[in-house]
């Protein structure tokens, strides 16, 4: 009779292990989804607040004639910038494209990205070359690669 209810216990204890094996299981998905939603919100509110920024640097340049004009000038290429009208190029051209590489590096799949990025390209042929000169030593290998087969190609 003992052995019986050693027996009992041993199928007890080995039932009480598979649900408990269940239940983590159950309780990791739960938290697997609960994962993706939170990184979902936070690439959307991260997009939200790269697109605010960008607008605001060029809030900047169109309040401010004498950026507006270097600006122009830095596009066109043409060669007439001084030393710090080339620095305030450079700087905001940075900040652009690193901005861009963000949002392209927490959703590559958004179209967001590829249109900054294409909207910024056409501005004038100061962009592309500046990009070539500046792209592969500021950004990372794969957003330089992204954007000379995606946005150059698209654009010529």
């Amino acid at each position: 009779m003992l052995l019986k209810v050693t027996m009992s216990l041993d199928n007890i204890s080995m039932i009480a292990q598979l649900f408990s094996s269940v239940a983590t299981f159950a309780v990791a998905i739960l938290l697997l989804r609960s994962l993706r939603l939170q990184h979902k919100d936070s690439v959307t509110s991260l997009g939200v607040g790269m697109t605010d920024s960008l607008t605001e640097l060029l809030t900047v340049m169109i309040r401010d004639a004498e950026f507006s004009d270097l600006f122009l000038r830095g596009v066109e290429s043409d060669g007439t910038l001084n030393k710090i009208e080339t620095h305030r190029y450079n700087v905001f051209m940075n900040v652009y494209f690193l901005q861009i590489q963000e949002i392209w590096e927490y959703d590559s799949a958004s179209t967001q990205s590829r249109l900054l990025a294409m909207a910024m390209m056409q501005t004038g042929p100061g962009v592309y070359s500046w990009f070539k000169k500046v792209g592969p030593i500021l950004f990372k290998p794969e957003f330089v690669e992204y954007v000379e087969n995606e946005i150059v190609a698209a654009i010529k």
